[in-house]
């Protein structure tokens, strides 16, 4: 969470590009 928060900011830009990668991050941000 505390390296992936701050990239929060540079994949909320590519959310669409991340989105699908965004299930993976999803379990890592946890």
């Amino acid at each position: 969470m505390g390296v992936h928060g701050s990239t929060m900011g540079v994949h909320g830009s590519t959310m669409g590009v991340h989105g699908s990668t965004m299930e993976l991050h999803g379990s890592t941000i946890e």
